[in-house]
């Protein structure tokens, strides 16, 4: 940079807010970022404002003024500016007082930063526990929770293991002492056992990354509750750039000229030409050209044909005197690659005669990505709120979930997703929501607990994938969704709430799929979020099912019961599980409502139980029964009344085991009921079991064709059974 040239041009082009101001307030000058940041059309317009009435608070202005007069150094004060157009951020003003002889301030100078986007972030923090971890895991700035006993690392986000250098297990094995210059860490100790038991602080801290490299940092810290710890959560933002801006302001043209060489952002000037006369390191690295190299070209050399016409708009906005303005270009490098850059730029004059322009640029490669990722995360927010609202403002579980579903295809950008719930009566997934599907094979969809993909998450409680389904084979079981829809990828997870599993959230995508740990997160926390509106709907419409597992344990131990009969009592070996199947589906025909069928099952199911009282003398006897025996036999279904009455889950199911042998016509036992004195599934299972048995052989008689046994029950009824479900019996197409 020639020796002439004033630097002060190059600070007026650096992105924070710089100024100067009277303690009356009148600001005597500001610079181009300051004017941005406050959204004044021009500096004069800014110029034109006392500096008291940007603040939302006026005390916050007496209390900032007051500080500056009594300490008379550096002071680092955090407020609310309203801007031109009356919206509110908040600043951060790094300012000190500049004395006269006498004592007094002559004029305030400081540094003006717009922290807008950390309180936002430290906001959320508090306001919404649930999407803390969300949150943590993928801010782009550095945090951490370290134990306010020990003072060791309990966890850190991926932006501070990028930051620091440290892996994660290296930084939990540390205490926070350990990130600190030796110099500094008194300083800590002191400063943590001043502000016990409540923690809630900010200041700036030197920290020291595993290179070796020493940075400045802000730092928000916040006390919390941590996996059981007391604990601090701590926010950082590296503010080493801004601290060589600071010390830039009071430093010599000497300290300039190693800023202007050793800054992040590149520095360079061109003149009138538009030909570069000095090029910084960052600038040489940025564009991949030696400064030897640079300093032969032309700003059209570097900048894509379509960006020349704002190249020209620049030059000619500078030498008609116009304010320091920014552009967003892409930049040539050396090597052919586009690099997008924000260019501030301002007037080099001298003598009061234009002589060239002077910028600043910075690479927002970076910085973009991380808007990309602060907008995702933002968008994600939204919908895990208006997942919340849907839930808590309706107990209609479609909507919820067609909310939720619209949720899931957006932001997690799949091309379809379902939602399968378990049916607590036959323990089988079913579809209850759907987006995103071409055909209607989806609604065909029914799993038992193990079975297939979704099955396995719903059994494991765990997150189940398969990048290529096609490869998949028989694991996927539905051969027909995936030929229809041609869907490459899969996910499931379980829906769980309170310790029971409700269902599973599939999303399938039809081309290949590589998601990120940040997006597996999200697809969890959605299905929690779909798991939660379940459980709220079923618990206040008092349809939430009994605990799963118990009564798998109960309906294993009552098929248990019947194998033993069974392999007690070999004549009737197959036909417990024949009635009952054939009992349940004429009970359904018949409008026993669903809730009853598994009553009905497990009545059928243990129809016979009481035989297991009867002697195998009398049981198992391959001859005709005398009437002693005949009497032993029919005291079975009191044998099963005792048996099951004693065990309250089994009470509903009572009728079948203990009412099956009474008829129609009151010549029944062991009660002798008569009509419809005789419970309605007794009389259902009766036909069944006569229809059954009959067909079957005996030691004393072989089994009757079908039609014979029809012409049978067809004869009996009303008289053995009743008509009506004799008759729909035989529109089953028996």
């Amino acid at each position: 940079m020639p020796p002439e040239y004033d630097y002060s041009g190059v600070l007026s082009g650096l992105p924070v807010g710089l100024y100067q101001s009277t303690p009356a307030g009148r600001i005597l000058d500001a610079n181009p970022a300051m004017v941005r940041m406050l959204g004044y059309p021009t500096r004069d317009a800014l110029l034109a404002v006392n500096a008291g009435d940007l603040y939302v608070n006026p005390e916050d202005r007496q209390r900032w003024q007051a500080l500056i007069e009594r300490e008379r150094v550096l002071v680092d004060f955090e407020t609310q500016y309203r801007r031109y157009d009356g919206t509110v951020i908040w600043v951060q003003d790094r300012a000190r007082a500049v004395i006269a002889g006498d004592g007094e301030a002559v004029y305030y100078a400081g540094i003006l930063v717009d922290i807008t986007a950390r309180k936002q972030a430290e906001e959320v923090l508090r306001q919404n526990e649930a999407s803390f971890r969300l949150l943590f895991a993928g801010n782009p700035l550095p945090m951490w929770v370290y134990d306010l006993s020990t003072l060791q690392f309990l966890e850190v986000n991926a932006a501070a293991i990028a930051h620091y250098g440290y892996t994660r297990e290296e930084f939990l094995g540390m205490r926070i002492t350990d990130i600190r210059p030796p110099e500094d860490v008194g300083r800590l100790i002191v400063d943590l056992a001043k502000r016990r038991p409540v923690l809630q602080s900010s200041g700036e801290w030197r920290h020291r990354r595993k290179d070796g490299r020493v940075i400045d940092a802000q730092i928000e810290s916040h006390a919390m509750a941590f996996s059981g710890h007391d604990a601090v959560l701590v926010v950082a933002q590296d503010i080493t750039d801004r601290k060589r801006a600071e010390e830039a302001l009071a430093e010599s043209e000497e300290q300039y000229r190693y800023l202007f060489e050793n800054a992040n952002d590149a520095i360079f000037t061109i003149d009138l030409r538009g030909n570069f006369t000095s090029v910084n390191k960052a600038a040489e690295m940025l564009s991949g050209y030696p400064r030897a190299e640079a300093l032969r070209k032309n700003i059209a050399d570097i900048l894509p044909p379509e960006h020349l016409a704002t190249a020209r708009a620049m030059l000619a906005t500078k030498l008609g005197g116009g304010d320091p303005t920014r552009y967003e270009v892409e930049l040539l490098t050396k090597d052919g690659r586009r690099v997008p850059v924000e260019i501030g730029t301002t007037l080099i004059s001298r003598f009061g005669e234009p002589i060239g322009v002077q910028g600043v640029g910075r690479d927002m490669t970076e910085r973009k990505r991380a808007e990309e990722e602060i907008k995702r995360h933002l968008n994600r927010l939204t919908a895990l709120r208006a997942i919340d609202v849907a839930i808590a403002s309706s107990l209609d579980l479609s909507l919820a979930l067609n909310v939720l579903l619209d949720q899931v295809t957006t932001q997690l950008q799949v091309h379809a997703a379902a939602v399968l719930l378990l049916n607590p009566h036959t323990q089988v997934l079913e579809p209850a929501a759907a987006r995103g599907f071409r055909s209607n094979e989806i609604q065909r969809t029914r799993l038992r607990l193990g079975e297939g993909l979704a099955g396995r998450a719903a059994l494991e409680r765990r997150m189940v994938s398969a990048e290529h389904l096609a490869e998949a084979g028989r694991s996927f079981t539905r051969a027909e969704l995936l030929a229809k829809e041609r869907f490459v990828a899969y996910y499931a997870a379980p829906l769980v709430a309170k310790g029971q599993i409700e269902g599973v959230l599939e999303v399938f995508h039809r081309g290949p799929f590589e998601p990120t740990t940040d997006w597996l997160d999200f697809f969890t926390a959605l299905a929690g979020q779909a798991a939660i509106a379940v459980d709220n709907v079923h618990l206040f419409s008092n349809l939430q099912t009994a605990n799963l597992e118990l009564k798998a344990a109960y309906d294993n131990t009552l098929e248990g019961w019947v194998r033993a009969l069974d392999l007690r009592d070999k004549e009737t070996e197959g036909h417990t599980q024949r009635v009952t199947d054939l009992t349940v589906r004429l009970a359904k025909s018949l409008g026993v409502p669903e809730a009853d069928l598994v009553h009905v099952y497990r009545g059928a199911l243990l129809h016979d139980i009481g035989k297991m009282a009867i002697p195998d003398a009398v049981l198992l006897k391959p001859g005709p029964l005398t009437p002693d025996e005949r009497q032993i036999i029919e005291r079975h279904p009191v044998y099963a009344y005792e048996f099951l009455s004693a065990i309250p889950y089994l009470r509903p199911a009572l009728d079948i085991p203990y009412c099956h042998h009474e008829k129609w016509d009151g010549t029944g036992y062991p009660r002798g009921l008569k009509g419809e004195q005789i419970p309605l599934v007794a009389r259902i299972f009766a036909v069944v079991d006569v229809w059954d048995a009959l067909r079957s052989d005996r030691p004393y008689r072989k089994g009757w064709a079908d039609e014979k046994a029809l012409q049978h029950i067809r004869e009996q009824a009303g008289s053995h059974f009743d008509r009506k479900i004799v008759e729909s019996f035989f529109k089953m197409g028996f």
